[in-house]
């Protein structure tokens, strides 16, 4: 997940209730905008995808630091041989593909941050597209046999909607790869140090439903992530401890330890101590009708 510069405004026409049922996880906000939100929604984006997009325009500057991440909880899920035609969503320079180059044929990413296209990716030919605020994605049906999703879905007002056009454009055999925090992120009526004005967590049990309704099914679920740990190790090296093995090993111990005590929105210190994101390996529930 990409961290991007904090807002200046705020959500202010939520009221405390409207935030109780949002922040209780019983709903999830932005999933049921109008059109008029949605596209609201998506102006107050725009400068801030651009914003990040310019701090890290200089190639040789930028580094993902996700691939062990990605590697150990996600690609190991995923068939020997070729993926042919991989579908990145909120890619930026592609980065995360890059530990399966030499298995797919051709890549399309959408990405709102026209400064990340470029044409390839190690000599692999990328077809970049600009996100539709409808969540429409411009594929045929069938037609991508891998998406990936890293970070992504919580910046999405109609997160029910993305999901079912992926479905839609997945092939009957492919993969959907998604990584997503599960937690409120703080209120979003107020600042957040790091985040984007809009950008929330999805609760778990409604986005095993959106899953489902899609319709795909679960292959893999990992919880992980886990709070204090991430803040700690930071703390210690500077890096995230994702980026080791030993790291990854203490989060997962941890998650798996504390997922009873999952929350969406925390309220205190103990509720902290829970895993904040979920990493899914996908599969379609049903093969298309033509």
């Amino acid at each position: 997940m990409h961290a991007k510069p904090t807002q200046q405004r705020c959500e202010n026409r939520l009221t405390d209730d409207d935030m109780a049922v949002y922040l209780s996880g019983r709903k999830l906000y932005g999933d049921d905008f109008t059109v008029e939100q949605i596209n609201e929604w998506f102006e107050d984006d725009a400068g801030e995808n651009e914003s990040y997009a310019a701090l890290v325009q200089q190639r040789d500057a930028y580094r993902y630091p996700y691939h062990l991440w990605n590697k150990r909880l996600l690609f190991r899920h995923l068939p020997p041989g070729n993926l042919g035609h991989v579908l990145g969503l909120g890619s930026a320079y592609g980065d995360e593909l890059k530990p399966l180059l030499g298995r797919f044929d051709r890549i399309t990413i959408i990405e709102p941050g026209r400064s990340f296209w470029h044409d390839s990716l190690d000599g692999v030919p990328v077809d970049y597209r600009m996100p539709d605020p409808t969540g429409d994605i411009p594929l045929a049906k069938g037609s991508a046999d891998l998406i990936t999703c890293f970070g992504v879905l919580h910046h999405v007002p109609n997160v029910g909607h993305v999901i079912r056009e992926c479905a839609r454009v997945l092939s009957s055999d492919g993969y959907f790869l998604l990584r997503e925090p599960i937690v409120s992120m703080g209120d979003w009526r107020y600042p957040r140090g790091a985040l984007t004005k809009r950008e929330r967590g999805i609760p778990i049990h409604l986005f095993r439903q959106l899953i489902r309704d899609a319709p795909f099914r679960i292959v893999n679920e990992t919880l992980c992530e886990f709070g204090p740990l991430r803040a700690v190790w930071f703390r210690l090296t500077r890096r995230g401890h994702y980026e080791s093995n030993l790291g990854l090993f203490l989060d997962g111990v941890l998650s798996r330890a504390f997922r009873w005590n999952y929350r969406y929105h925390a309220t205190s210190v103990l509720e902290r101590f829970r895993p904040t994101v979920i990493c899914l390996v996908l599969r379609p529930a049903i093969a298309h009708r033509s």
